[in-house]
């Protein structure tokens, strides 16, 4: 924006409008070219792919998208932002007395089908498996959890749901990767060695 002589924000005159055409039309073009710009700012303000490529937002758009099957439109854009923004995260810690193969295999199977888990864990200790597991509310937990003890038996479900995300990242501590890992901040004792 720019300030006019009369001290008010305004436009320069012909900046960012169409050429000369009949009200209506103009506004039709002027309605349209919101809505993209619309869509194309918010694609630009969320900017940076982050994540693995199956949890970037803007590969997710573009392969709703791509194939040109789904609108798109600023609903269905905004859709999309909500499997990121709006969803709640739940830890699920399952125990079994199961420990044959073929419960183990038919247990990766059913765990597999389901597109809300979102990581799965063979743990030792006290618990048998850990998911982290993403839906949008409580009812659609429910309905995953009842969906999945249906497929399976399981000995005992516990769900933690996140209440705040504090840290999430896909990057690796690579400092560990250049020597013995032993120095967290990974470069002083390597200085050391390599200046003798």
């Amino acid at each position: 924006m720019f300030q006019g002589a009369d001290g008010h924000n305004s436009v320069p005159k012909g900046y960012g409008t169409p050429p000369a055409r009949s009200k209506v039309a103009r506004r039709g073009v002027l309605v349209q070219s919101s809505k993209s710009s619309l869509a194309a700012l918010t694609l630009g303000a969320i900017g940076v792919v982050y994540g693995d490529i199956g949890t970037s937002v803007l590969y997710a758009i573009k392969e709703v998208f791509a194939s040109g099957r789904v609108p798109f439109t600023t609903d269905n854009v905004y859709g999309i932002l909500s499997i990121f923004f709006w969803t709640l995260t739940v830890i699920v810690s399952i125990k079994t007395d199961q420990h044959s193969l073929s419960w183990l295999e038919r247990f990766h199977k059913a765990v597999a089908d389901f597109p809300e888990v979102v990581e799965f864990y063979r743990m030792s200790g006290d618990v048998d498996y850990l998911l982290r597991v993403v839906v949008p509310d409580i009812e659609a937990y429910d309905a995953f959890y009842k969906r999945l003890i249906a497929r399976i038996e399981i000995a005992k479900v516990s769900s933690a749901f996140a209440m705040e995300q504090i840290k999430y990242t896909t990057a690796l501590p690579l400092q560990f990767a250049r020597g013995n890992g032993s120095d967290a901040a990974g470069s002083d004792g390597e200085e050391k060695r390599r200046k003798r």
